[in-house]
């Protein structure tokens, strides 16, 4: 028999001490894991419950009001994490800049101001006023003409432009002076927030356009705070996305009786609901930019929707002027875009 030297016994003894103690820390270790993958799976649950919960009760913001000279209606559901009144301040504040800004019933309105300058220079504008310029443009060439946010001056010779003005029918000489002054190429705009007048009389209104874009700012801010589900009207002309709280598509009334089942969608709608009658002929508030007289083709209404509220509200105007035919060319510019044509 061979006997194994002391020395190495003990080095066995301390080599079995070693890995009896590194199994117990193993051990030991592995509970630790085991117990703290069992919170986080239990602080995950939790975080899942809450968010449930918050999708199912989602908080409910409401606003209604005038801007602009119109009625607006903001319904929007969306975290309940947020302080209801960030969110309906943020409303209320963008609403405000786009009144104070484009409104032509203001005098102090910064479009307004513009207006009624004779100035040839060169202005600097506000990022709102630039940007809906540069649109209001784009629909002027893209339309050739049949948009135009200069003829104000047709407007005001026909009597609809402004309260307490009595609609008539003017002369040929007034419908010629008007049209002198009338054309978008009439101004000059420059990248950043540049506008140069080209003709001293020359002035805009933008009031088929700006409820539009009222609602297309509206809703980028609510989209910013984290309201995904919501409806913004402005003047009738309105924008949806989402779903209602009870998961039903939102319906949208655009008169006569006529509703939409809408999401993720802009919708507007443009017709011959202000006319009037002299010496026994109905003329349309609708006027054809580019001759100075009121729409003969036939129209009734348009509605148009668009991804754009703006972009819709400034077609469903372009579209009554050119009529199905020249209107259906147009609409083929924009291929996420369509539009019920409605004759008399």
């Amino acid at each position: 028999m061979i006997r194994q030297p002391s020395h190495k016994k003990s080095v066995l003894r301390s080599f079995a001490k070693q890995s009896s103690g590194v199994q117990r820390q193993g051990r030991l270790h592995r509970r630790a894991w085991m117990n703290a993958s069992g919170l986080f799976a239990g602080l995950f649950l939790l975080l899942l419950w809450g968010g449930v919960t918050l999708y199912r009760h989602p908080q409910r913001v409401y606003l209604h009001g005038i801007t602009m000279g119109m009625g607006y209606t903001v319904t929007a559901y969306g975290p309940r994490g947020m302080a209801r009144h960030r969110v309906e301040k943020s409303v209320l504040d963008t609403f405000a800049t786009v009144d104070r800004t484009l409104s032509t019933y203001r005098a102090d309105s910064e479009l307004s101001k513009w207006n009624a300058s004779r100035s040839f220079d060169l202005i600097h504008v506000s990022s709102v006023l630039f940007d809906i310029l540069t649109l209001s443009q784009q629909l002027y060439v893209v339309s050739e003409g049949a948009w135009d946010g200069t003829a104000k001056p047709l407007f005001e010779a026909w009597g609809f432009s402004g309260l307490g003005m009595v609609k008539h029918v003017p002369t040929s000489q007034n419908i010629q002076l008007a049209l002198a002054h009338v054309g978008f190429y009439r101004l000059n705009l420059i990248s950043p927030n540049l506008v140069q007048k080209r003709d001293s009389l020359v002035s805009v209104s933008l009031e088929s356009v700006a409820p539009g874009y009222a609602v297309d700012l509206v809703a980028k801010q609510l989209e910013h705070l984290g309201y995904l589900n919501y409806s913004v009207e402005v003047g009738g002309q309105v924008k949806v996305k989402g779903k209602q709280v009870n998961g039903k598509l939102w319906r949208v009334e655009m008169g006569e009786g006529t509703f939409f089942e809408l999401t993720d969608k802009a919708i507007a709608t443009s017709g011959k609901d202000r006319s009037f009658v002299s010496n026994g002929k109905r003329y349309s508030h609708v006027l054809n930019p580019r001759t100075g007289f009121p729409i003969v083709n036939g129209m009734s209404h348009v509605t148009v929707l668009a991804d754009s509220c703006a972009l819709a509200c400034g077609l469903n105007t372009a579209l009554m002027v050119l009529g199905p035919q020249e209107g259906q060319i147009l609409l083929k510019r924009f291929p996420h875009t369509r539009a019920v044509f409605t004759l008399n």
